[in-house]
């Protein structure tokens, strides 16, 4: 769901920073999916799942770029989209970073919910 909601953004904000609050959500949605009530039961898979975002993210983002300039250049193979762009990999980076911040987050909302309503 994740990455279909960031793909579907990037193409309608056309790459723009504009989706940048999308990571947020997804490192959110990371936390709160899992049942797990203590930090350092989940935070190894956050990190594992916001990296997988990102290279998946850029991976569909290479996708596009390759659709759009498969009828332009046809002889470039996919693997120059993904691997030889120069921004690739930063940009995988700042998404897996984003979705990171967006895990804790996701954290400190949890953590205050189980707070709030255990005290009730």
């Amino acid at each position: 769901m994740a990455v279909v909601a960031s793909v579907a953004s990037y193409w309608i904000f056309e790459g723009d920073w504009k989706f940048l609050p999308l990571p947020l959500l997804v490192g959110i949605a990371i936390v709160i999916v899992q049942q797990q009530d203590r930090v350092y039961k989940f935070l190894d898979r956050l990190i594992i799942y916001s990296l997988a975002w990102g290279v998946l993210t850029e991976f569909f983002m290479a996708g596009q770029r390759y659709l759009i300039m498969l009828p332009q250049q046809p002889s470039y193979p996919f693997i120059y989209y993904f691997f030889n762009y120069k921004d690739a990999l930063m940009l995988t980076g700042i998404l897996s970073f984003v979705a990171m911040l967006g895990g804790l987050l996701g954290i400190v909302m949890k953590g205050i919910y189980i707070l709030y309503f255990r005290n009730k």
